[in-house]
């Protein structure tokens, strides 16, 4: 695919910034595919892939130019509906008061099945239930996903045994 890929996510890419969204896809970092904040279709991994295999994980140059022709990045959307750092309440002027009380608007480019599975889960549990955490909710509902299907799955890939992917 002669950089179609890459030509055909600029506009969508320009698109969700200028609503407001701040845009993170997969990129190359320290050797290896991680998810970054991206303003255009520039840092996408075209023509990249990986080898991964227990005890391994290592970059490959691909014959194509597929953006996402990788197994699923050692990130996952968990850093965006959980992050490490989160204020949970303030103190000004000797009264404590509620932190983040809105989420920023993220698009995550390139979530794989079994993020979206992960994700399920979260929303079961931070969600469902007699005490579903507010914070979770504003994260969740800010945050919007663009899917894509595995080209290539990894070796230490579980999709088939979590019922997430065919391969």
């Amino acid at each position: 695919m002669d950089g179609v890929v890459v030509e055909t996510l600029e506009p969508l890419i320009a698109e969700l910034w200028s609503r407001g969204f701040t845009v993170v896809g997969p990129t190359v970092r320290d050797g290896a595919v991680r998810f970054a904040e991206i303003s255009s279709a520039g840092p996408l991994p075209a023509g990249r892939g990986d080898e991964q295999r227990p005890g391994c994980y290592r970059l490959t140059e691909r014959d194509d130019d597929l953006v996402f022709g990788f197994a699923a990045s050692p990130d996952s959307a968990e850093r965006y509906t959980q992050p490490p750092r989160q204020a949970l309440s303030r103190m000004r002027d000797g009264a404590v008061e509620g932190a983040g009380q809105e989420a920023p608007r993220v698009v995550l480019l390139g979530v794989r099945s079994c993020d979206l599975a992960a994700i399920a889960v979260q929303e079961r549990v931070f969600l469902g239930g007699r005490h579903p955490d507010p914070a979770y909710r504003r994260r969740r509902e800010a945050l919007f996903l663009v899917a894509v299907n595995c080209a290539v799955p990894g070796g230490t890939c579980f999709c088939v045994s979590m019922g997430t992917g065919d391969r």
